[in-house]
């Protein structure tokens, strides 16, 4: 994908170069870059061959670890694993921390030291007792998963990364039987596989297939007849590439791949349920989105303005616009519905949208309990939704047309220009007023230090008793106060 693209984006940088990494852009959009090398692509294969490819290669995490795991995971974890309620002994062993736990003297897994885990000691014991897992189970193991498992100690009792959580590597580059045909590292992992297979490489595609392809995988779209004419036509060793930088020109470009985080997004032009009401200004964000991949937007930016670009220091209207990623939620208007219930529900939809579309979890399982298969808990669960539960939505009608929008913004600048004038008196009369706040502190601390006792009464010392009409308060002996007539009940005294 990122071959295609018009600012080398880093898995397509470290394919053609791994000295040339970058740490910013961790993962792209296909970017849009200068084609000048598109052209060296081997062309006997449709992208969606090199998509494929790419998560081939991509998943290259194996050895000991993972087949360690994966025989915890099939006769240890249902008694010692995620489950709370299930685990036996207090013992987990599907994290690391669990595994080396102290137990009173002895650990599980002892890293470098097989012989002194009891891990190994359970799975090779005689005694029905103690044998792991127990005979009731009707499981057990073979001595080579036992190997297995003796041979992951010795190295360390390492335990595999997420993957959501292990960092994009350069895969090393394939060698290859036969290197006929090699133009570029891409064409090295495509012929390797075909080389796995035996089989061997398509004829290069004819023009006019080429054409289509490209058009399809940038755009989406079909060919002008036109156009693919004049391709056909075109002998210059760089047509193929002139072609990729016009496709990538296209404001079609960020339509076709915007659509995808659209989708992550789950972005839709009505509320869902069963009235499914239209959202008139719901394509805001999605032109935000296609402005984004037209202009190359980096995926920190692109990240930042969509969870929090409201909060950025002067705050863009369009870094605004792109937190309406939090506001795709379905919307329940249906009658009698429990509000709370489903802004709660919308809550926890832009929660679990979060963790699929950028820490690459399925949280929806830790609402009720741990989470059996991606590492979060709980508690972790609602300590993130106490984060996105601390603000209403809000309705306002946006301007309908470009006019509207002029006024809005001429009458919002005056708005802000009032406003910002009586924060300036406020401000001003706050800063007045500290010194004697400050004074009035010490001056009753001072008091309340020279009474006794704290509990004697106090009364208050007024001024002028204040009238109301034909009514007056008079003070007693006895620091009360009385009214001299019958007064009604609305009537009221400042003092």
């Amino acid at each position: 994908m990122g071959i295609l693209g018009k600012k080398e984006n880093r898995f397509d940088r470290f394919l053609l170069d791994p000295s040339k990494t970058s740490e910013r852009n961790h993962f792209c959009f296909p970017q849009r870059k200068t084609a000048s090398r598109v052209n060296k692509v081997n062309l006997s294969f449709p992208s969606s061959f090199l998509l494929a490819l790419f998560a081939f290669s991509a998943d290259a995490e194996s050895g000991v670890a993972t087949k360690a795991r994966a025989i915890m995971a099939e006769n240890c974890f249902d008694c010692h694993g995620p489950d709370k309620e299930q685990r036996k002994a207090k013992l987990r062993l599907d994290v690391r921390e669990g595994a080396l736990k102290d137990l009173g003297g002895y650990q599980s897994v002892m890293p470098g030291k097989p012989d002194q885990s009891e891990l190994i000691a359970r799975l090779t014991t005689k005694d029905e007792d103690e044998v792991m897992p127990p005979k009731k189970t009707g499981k057990s193991l073979s001595k080579e998963e036992i190997d297995v498992l003796k041979q992951w100690i010795s190295e360390g009792a390492d335990y595999p990364i997420h993957w959501a959580y292990r960092p994009i590597l350069p895969p090393p580059l394939p060698k290859l039987k036969n290197e006929k045909g090699v133009q570029n590292p891409i064409d090295r992992f495509v012929f390797a596989k075909l080389e796995d297979l035996n089989r061997t490489p398509s004829p290069e595609a004819d023009r006019r297939t080429l054409a289509k392809r490209l058009h399809y995988d940038f755009l989406g779209l079909p060919p002008d007849p036109a156009r693919v004419d004049k391709f056909v036509k075109d002998q210059s060793p760089n047509a193929y590439a002139d072609l990729v930088e016009e496709l990538l020109a296209s404001t079609h470009f960020g339509e076709r791949w915007g659509r995808h985080w659209l989708d992550v997004a789950r972005y839709a032009d009505s509320d869902g349920y069963e009235k499914d009401r239209a959202r008139p200004n719901a394509w805001r964000y999605r032109d935000w989105v296609i402005e984004a991949v037209n202009e190359d937007l980096p995926y920190d930016q692109f990240t930042v303005e969509q969870l929090a670009g409201d909060l950025l220091p002067e705050a863009t209207p369009k870094q605004r616009l792109a937190t309406a990623f939090h506001r795709q939620t379905l919307t329940n208007t249906e009658g009698g519905t429990d509000q709370e219930q489903w802004r709660v529900a919308a809550v926890m939809d832009r929660l679990e949208t979060t963790g699929a579309a950028w820490l690459g979890l399925t949280l929806t399982c830790a609402r009720c309990h741990d989470h059996k298969y991606d590492n979060i808990t709980q508690d972790e669960y609602y300590q993130l939704f106490a984060f996105y539960n601390n603000g209403d939505e809000t309705n306002y009608a946006l301007p309908s047309s470009a006019a509207a929008l002029a006024k809005y913004e001429k009458d919002k600048a005056t708005h802000d220009k009032q406003v910002s004038a009586l924060e300036k008196t406020l401000n001003d009369w706050t800063a007045s007023r500290k010194d004697a706040q400050a004074l009035w502190e010490k001056k009753t601390r001072e008091r309340l230090s020279a009474i006794k006792d704290p509990i004697t009464h106090h009364p208050l010392k007024l001024g002028p008793l204040p009238k109301q009409g034909d009514f007056r308060l008079v003070a007693r002996e006895d620091d009360s106060l009385f009214v001299e007539k019958l007064v009604p009940e609305t009537t009221t005294f400042l003092l």
